[in-house]
């Protein structure tokens, strides 16, 4: 029932798509639901030395973040959702 109150938790899963791709599924679940709030858990600060070195370590195992440079930042977390 998409008019009930709705809790969506993203953890370390938007990163891993392209930017223009979370903005589409986040556009879509927003329209979907009535009442529902977004609990977001990301990757952030991909160019300071945690950040390095976690980019390396994933994009050696095949795992590239496709939209941490879109979102890299608490700002651009909190605008990717008033967009």
């Amino acid at each position: 029932d998409n008019s009930l109150p709705t809790l969506v938790v993203c953890e370390c899963v938007l990163v891993y798509l392209k930017a223009e791709d979370s903005a589409a599924l986040l556009q879509w679940v927003g329209a979907q639901l009535q009442d529902g709030i977004f609990v977001v858990y990301e990757m952030i600060h991909p160019n300071d030395a945690f950040g390095q070195q976690m980019l390396l370590n994933l994009e050696s195992r095949g795992c590239a973040l496709l939209g941490i440079h879109a979102t890299g930042d608490l700002d651009k977390q909190r605008a990717r959702f008033k967009e």
